[in-house]
């Protein structure tokens, strides 16, 4: 308990994540594999309406990062399981969290992604 209470008092310096277009209105949430396909979509389609909160680490959890996204309408979190860091970002927002979970080895294609933006007006 003791580490987890000295990494816990620490998150706002331990926490690595990277922020882009905080002024988007649809924002994707990655970690692992995922990220390189968002980045792709955002090369592939550079829309400022588009964001990307990319974490280097999932613990502790930045969710003072999400705030930094005044304008969003919803988060998109492509996952190579469940949706578990979707159910944590649920906890601390008031927008839709859209989970594009997938399984069986399969990584996300830029096609989903985009798809899954114009699927969420």
């Amino acid at each position: 308990m003791r580490l987890v209470n000295k990494i816990e008092s620490a998150r706002h310096r331990i926490a690595d994540y990277e922020i882009l277009n905080p002024d988007a209105e649809q924002v994707f949430i990655a970690y692992g594999s995922p990220v390189r396909t968002v980045q792709q979509l955002m090369h592939d389609h550079p829309d400022k309406a588009i964001g990307f909160l990319r974490l280097r680490t999932v613990w502790p959890f930045p969710e003072f990062a999400l705030k930094e996204f005044k304008n969003v309408k919803r988060f998109l979190v492509p996952e190579l399981n469940l949706g578990q860091i979707a159910r944590e970002i649920e906890r601390h927002v008031q927008v839709p969290v859209i989970s594009l979970p997938k399984l069986g080895g399969d990584l996300h294609t830029p096609a989903e992604l985009l798809a899954s933006l114009e699927g969420y007006p």
